[in-house]
């Protein structure tokens, strides 16, 4: 079996976590603190907050620029249930935005969703391919809307030679296992904004600014020390995982032929990561069982467009959203992780190319 994802944890890794396990120092501390400087330079903000979750991150950011019940967010149909539960939990509805062929809002639409209610505008960079940040942020800054970017699939990605997480008034990272890199479970929020780091470094600890002391309602959102111990190993070789996802995508693309599958390829202003190599097929059924069958791990969420998950109730009953419609079920991430070796690939290749209907 070719797994789809398999995290790339060395010596280094374990070690660290060894020496944190002997000090006796466990929850947030001096290591956490390490890591969000250090990520804050890696992505290219001044400041970062680290905590358990993108989730959390999310919630966070949501929270503290004003979300509310009479307020809406912009966001993709498209992406995990999070960025919009982390809404959800501010009583806060999303405005759905069609996506566009890569699975990435649709930035020449979102302008038409604009009304008094909206709050903030949430781009997605699914599987590690950024959205349009020139016209998401030409409209961010016409209509004095924020922009908070949910990177989850996407660290180290570059849009025009930056990286994302420092286009918005914040971006928000998830370290779960499978992602480029981990700390097993965590979150990471970047900002240049000073309140935004501020009110979350508070928000993630009880809302307290000393041990005695709450400002406001606040969470137990904390990273641990074994989390940050873990992430400073991963993000010091981040690069160079991102490359090899990179070189087993480009493979992949290069190799693959066959009619009933369409390839998606990068942009040239992007640096993709690649979280997973997205292909679409009209057959999902027939291509899911061709790769069960044969032993090859895949990506395939997203069965439909997130404004039909039954939580909303029928809220958007009426929303038929063109390419998110077509998408929705027929994307599969393929095996792409740093650790896969030429003869996995080779596999999947010949797997692939083999496929008919």
């Amino acid at each position: 079996m070719i797994p789809v994802a398999n995290p790339v944890i060395s010596n280094e890794e374990i070690n660290s976590v060894i020496e944190v396990l002997k000090s006796g120092q466990y929850t947030s501390g001096r290591l956490v603190e390490k890591f969000e400087k250090e990520f804050a330079e890696y992505i290219g903000t001044r400041y970062a907050v680290a905590c358990n979750s993108c989730t959390a991150a999310l919630h966070m950011v949501y929270s503290v620029l004003g979300l509310d019940e009479y307020a809406t967010f912009i966001t993709t149909p498209m992406t995990f249930f999070s960025t919009i539960s982390a809404g959800l939990m501010c009583r806060s509805y999303p405005t759905f935005v069609d996506v566009n062929w890569r699975c990435n809002i649709d930035s020449s639409l979102i302008e038409n969703e604009i009304n008094e209610d909206t709050s903030i505008i949430v781009p997605v960079h699914f599987y590690g391919h950024p959205c349009n940040m020139d016209e998401i942020m030409k409209i961010s800054k016409k209509y004095n809307i924020p922009v908070v970017e949910d990177c989850a699939q996407a660290h180290g990605a570059e849009y025009n030679g930056r990286k994302v997480g420092s286009f918005g008034i914040a971006g928000c990272f998830s370290f779960f296992a499978t992602k480029n890199m981990t700390t097993i479970e965590g979150g990471m929020v970047t900002t240049d904004n000073f309140e935004i780091y501020s009110k979350c470094k508070q928000l993630r600890s009880h809302g307290m600014t000393d041990r005695n002391t709450h400002l406001f309602l606040g969470y137990n959102y904390r990273m641990s020390e074994v989390n940050a111990a873990i992430g400073r190993a991963q993000l010091k070789k981040l690069d160079k995982l991102n490359e090899k996802r990179i070189a087993n995508s480009i493979y992949l693309q290069e190799n693959i032929r066959n009619p009933f599958i369409q390839i998606f390829y990068s942009d040239q202003n992007v640096k993709d990561v690649y979280f997973w190599q997205p292909v679409f097929t009209n057959k999902p059924m027939e291509f899911m069982k061709w790769l069960k069958d044969n032993k090859i791990g895949f990506r395939h969420r997203y069965w439909e467009p997130l404004y039909k998950q039954p939580i909303f109730k029928g809220r958007y009953k009426k929303l038929n959203l063109e390419n998110a419609e077509k998408l929705s079920g027929k994307v599969f991430g393929l095996p792409n992780y740093p650790g896969l070796e030429k003869d996995e690939l080779l596999k999947v290749v010949e797997i692939i190319n083999d496929f008919r209907v």
